[in-house]
């Protein structure tokens, strides 16, 4: 196939130099020229075939011009995300181009994508929706990670419209152990770029890596990036801070039995309207802390089963019942030296029908040292004992 209206572009490929200051110049200078109007308006009327027949030149590899291979890679994908064929005649197209994409992620020097960062998040967020659109969300975890893995470990501990981006595709994997290692990173500040990083890729970044943390049942650090969000300056409420303010108060049932606390500095906005939004969740926790009653749960529960299993929370809600009655069989430790295990249902607030699910319950918080007990099945008696007896 010809080049096309691309054909100047030919002649401005030189033979490769092995000296690597001599690559960049060449990168610079080729990188130059396609900002040029003549090479601008070539690409723009040049067809998806023409521009992957230069991709795909040698002289055009990655490692020889990183910088060339990103600017045209861009150009390339706002041509297809702008192309109005339909997207079943473009498949076979859309997965070279994500294929392309995650070379680039995986070979382009950090140097290079530090001083375009803006291009390389803009094609970011164009690969994410390519990747979700064509159900292939983990082909892009990998590339990703191996990029954001190297862009932090050469000094760039900064936040940028990637990070959100990456844990959204986690999440669609459902690959959350992936995420984990650039979660932990400490991200000590947001990038300095002006209109790089918006509100939404903060608030992104807080609430997909909260849910990342739950998905493996980390629920201290969920719970600390869900209060990011919510605390982030706001002058409005956003769906972001909502989702994360709903999690937080069920995470904080699961995890301490209280209801949550918003620090001091949380925005205005948020501490007068908030709850306004979450009166389902907020009466979860009035039935939890404060009637402290199982079967108040439950109503509430069953009540507004349908809006939590909208919202997508329901496991949530369901955790935070299993929850409750493991603190309830917990105080009965604190209570009784010894019980009968056909009363341990009941005295903990459940129906007697539940005796077998009490008695599962007692033998999982016996097996992790969450209660210090022994079951005596002879005399069928729960028996509180010192840690060291068990010991």
């Amino acid at each position: 196939m010809e080049w096309g209206p691309l054909q100047p572009l030919l002649g401005l490929l030189t033979p490769e130099d092995t000296d690597n200051e001599d690559r960049k110049q060449a990168d610079a200078t080729l990188a130059m020229a396609l900002g040029s109007e003549e090479l601008t308006a070539a690409i723009k009327t040049a067809s998806i075939a023409q521009l992957d027949l230069v991709l795909t030149h040698d002289a055009l590899a990655i490692d020889r011009k990183p910088l060339s291979f990103l600017l045209l890679l861009s150009a390339k994908t706002n041509k297809m995300e702008h192309s109005r064929g339909r997207h079943e005649e473009q498949l076979e197209e859309r997965g070279r181009l994500l294929l392309q994409i995650s070379q680039l992620f995986y070979q382009v020097p950090v140097a290079v994508a530090a001083r375009e960062i803006k291009r390389v998040s803009v094609l970011c967020g164009q690969y994410a929706r390519l990747a979700v659109e064509l159900n292939q969300s983990v082909k892009t975890i990998f590339p990703l990670k191996s990029f954001l893995k190297r862009f932090h470990q050469q000094g760039h501990a900064v936040l940028t419209p990637m990070h959100a981006q990456f844990f959204y595709l986690c999440l669609q994997a459902k690959c959350y152990f992936a995420a984990m290692e650039i979660l932990d990173r400490p991200v000590l500040e947001i990038h300095s770029q002006s209109h790089l990083v918006n509100c939404v890729d903060f608030l992104g970044y807080a609430y997909y890596g909260g849910l990342l943390y739950l998905g493996e049942k980390r629920h201290q650090d969920a719970l600390n990036f869900f209060q990011l969000a919510i605390t982030a300056p706001a002058v409005s409420l956003s769906a972001f801070v909502i989702e994360s303010y709903k999690k937080l108060l069920l995470v904080t049932l699961i995890l301490c039995g209280e209801a949550a606390m918003l620090p001091k500095y949380t925005p205005f906005v948020v501490t007068r309207h908030i709850e306004n939004h979450c009166t389902a969740y907020t009466d979860l926790v009035s039935a939890f802390v404060v009637e402290n009653n199982l079967v108040t749960v439950v109503e509430v529960v069953t009540k507004h089963e349908e809006l939590f299993t909208q919202d997508g929370n329901f496991g949530l809600v369901k955790q935070c019942v299993q929850a409750f009655k493991q603190r309830k069989l917990l105080q009965l430790t604190r209570t009784y030296a010894t019980i009968e295990l056909a009363e341990v249902a009941t005295t903990a607030g459940m129906t007697s029908n539940d005796a077998v699910i009490a008695e599962k319950m007692l033998l999982a918080l016996i097996s992790t040292n969450q209660m210090h007990a022994v079951i005596d099945k002879q005399k069928a008696m729960l028996c509180n004992c010192a840690p060291w007896i068990l010991s």
